[in-house]
């Protein structure tokens, strides 16, 4: 229903593009389709079997693993990406009490695929936003990712919509979700995508436990989190560690190229 209602708001409002739709838009798209979508199955199969702080872990996971496999790629990042990437690592990790108790589970596994898949997509994004035109990427992502989830809840329940207890409070979180964390960021991402590199978007994503510690303390009664000295250290930390990877002074007066192939 998320990828359904995205779906339905980005071909309403940018009906006027459809014309532009061609194979090679399709295709690709369909590709970063799928990794969405397989990304939000393992995403999902984790969160119901971890609590939610080891799961912003294994998804904070990605500033390590899209390094790993730039560096297999023969695209090196800088100085600056790899400690960078090491100290927001550090601060995610004192942010949620280095808690390890779940480390070795079935949810740590599904939520460690969650995270390759966030990070294949990340670097397939990237190489495809400067070929194709992001809005028409993500109208159809979400079209695909709306067919292919509603072919897997048919198979797990027939009845599908006419199964759910539906509440105003249900419908609007749904179309909350679907405008804002479906439709409006990932139209957000594939833009910034066209512009920016597969390091600086994670280094970016990073930040999303600051981000939420923010909300917990202006919005309260909608965020359950409260603060801890450790989460704002933490914070800090991510913070700091987001400034290193954004800057070069660990690269000298030589200029390193961050995709330079050897």
């Amino acid at each position: 229903m998320n990828f359904g209602i995205a779906a339905i708001l980005l071909t309403i409002v940018f009906w006027k593009k459809i014309r532009e739709i061609k194979r090679s838009t399709i295709l690709k798209s369909g590709l970063l389709g799928l990794i969405l979508t397989a990304n939000i199955l393992f995403d999902k199969l984790g969160i119901d079997r971890l609590p939610s702080f080891m799961c912003s872990v294994f998804a904070a996971s990605a500033i390590l693993i899209v390094p790993m496999i730039m560096i297999c790629l023969r695209k090196y990042p800088t100085r600056n990406n790899i400690v960078g990437a090491v100290i927001i690592m550090s601060g995610i990790l004192l942010t949620n009490g280095f808690d390890v108790s779940n480390l070795f589970s079935v949810g740590a596994f599904f939520m460690l695929m969650s995270a390759l898949l966030a990070s294949i997509y990340t670097i397939v994004a990237d190489k495809i936003t400067k070929e194709e035109d992001p809005i028409l990427l993500t109208m159809l992502q979400m079209w695909l990712s709306a067919l292919v989830s509603f072919i897997i809840w048919f198979r797990e329940d027939p009845m599908t919509f006419a199964s759910i207890e539906y509440s105003n409070s249900m419908l609007s979180s749904i179309f909350i979700c679907s405008f804002f964390g479906k439709a409006y960021a990932y139209v957000a991402l594939m833009m910034a995508q066209k512009y920016s590199d597969p390091i600086h978007i994670t280094i970016i994503s990073s930040t999303e436990p600051v981000v939420t510690l923010v909300l917990a303390i202006l919005i309260p009664s909608v965020f359950e989190e409260q603060f801890t000295w450790s989460a704002g250290l933490g914070a800090f930390i991510i913070m700091m560690g987001a400034i290193v990877s954004g800057t070069d002074f660990l690269t000298g007066k030589k200029k390193e190229i961050l995709y330079e192939t050897q």
